[in-house]
């Protein structure tokens, strides 16, 4: 097998070496219905040394797929496949893909939680956005490093990569960076993104970012919900600010933020 995923309604979806696709029942272990195949893998691609392929399911459409086989990945096909009825529904088309190989499994597609859009990391590492059922590039593409891989999509329009050192927030409007944030997590980490929150887990330890720049603002300022200290006032302020709240009567700035509009919570379950 190239890759397995789980799909809405319990069952999983499987793409094999040899380029087919398969619907495996979870609770049975049976194959439901028959395999479709995808695109025939030639003999020179089933080395070890060879990219995988790589299967995701698009959220809110329960039986859909994303697929690229494994010479689909120097192609820069994305096959779209509807696993229930067992047919290709679509199919994207740009530049080669980020090749990935089994002992690191990064991924190098992520659908937003709508399934509307689909984030890809091309070989050279740049990320671009898809709008899945328009077939067509949108935004700018980001210029993300080769090694890092994608975690996901918020519902704002940030793209969120992993390195590391931790984690990356795009804009994928503008391509530009916009905030980082490390971790103290080991590498051996995983990554999930629900409700706009990503939750970062690794031996026993859990982090928490919200990905929503909206809400920054107002977290800082709820964390600063005193008057300044005299040693503040001597040290930081200009001579004659006001007494009361750090952010009383202040606006959120509506430029792009910095890595210090970031909010991290380390906690051990």
């Amino acid at each position: 097998m190239d890759w397995v995923t789980p799909l809405a309604g319990g069952d999983i979806a499987a793409l094999t070496v040899g380029g087919s696709l398969l619907r495996v029942d979870s609770v049975t272990g049976l194959q439901v219905g028959r395999p479709v195949s995808v695109e025939r893998t030639d003999g020179a691609l089933l080395s070890p040394f060879r990219s995988s392929g790589q299967l995701v399911p698009r959220p809110d459409h329960p039986h859909q797929v994303a697929v690229v086989t494994r010479a689909g990945v120097t192609r820069g096909t994305i096959q779209l496949w509807d696993t229930l009825a067992g047919r290709r529904i679509g199919v994207l088309s740009g530049d080669a893909i980020r090749p990935i190989s089994d002992d690191f499994m990064n991924r190098t597609l992520a659908f937003s939680a709508d399934g509307r859009s689909l984030l890809v990391q091309g070989a050279d590492g740049t990320v671009h956005r898809w709008s899945v059922d328009q077939r067509k590039v949108t935004g700018r593409p980001m210029a993300v490093d080769h090694l890092d891989s994608l975690v996901s999509l918020a519902s704002d329009g940030t793209a969120i990569t992993e390195s590391p050192d931790g984690y990356d927030l795009w804009a994928t409007d503008t391509g530009r960076h916009i905030g980082a944030f490390p971790t103290v997590l080991d590498v051996r980490r995983t990554a999930i993104v629900y409700e706009d929150r990503l939750i970062a887990y690794a031996k026993g330890w859990r982090q928490t970012y919200d990905l929503l720049r909206a809400n920054w603002f107002p977290h800082l300022c709820s964390s600063a919900g005193r008057d300044y200290t005299e040693e503040e006032r001597k040290r930081f302020l200009p001579v004659g600010t006001p007494s009361g709240l750090p952010c009383e009567n202040a606006r959120p700035w509506r430029g792009e933020p910095s890595v210090g509009g970031l909010i991290a919570t380390g906690e051990a379950p």
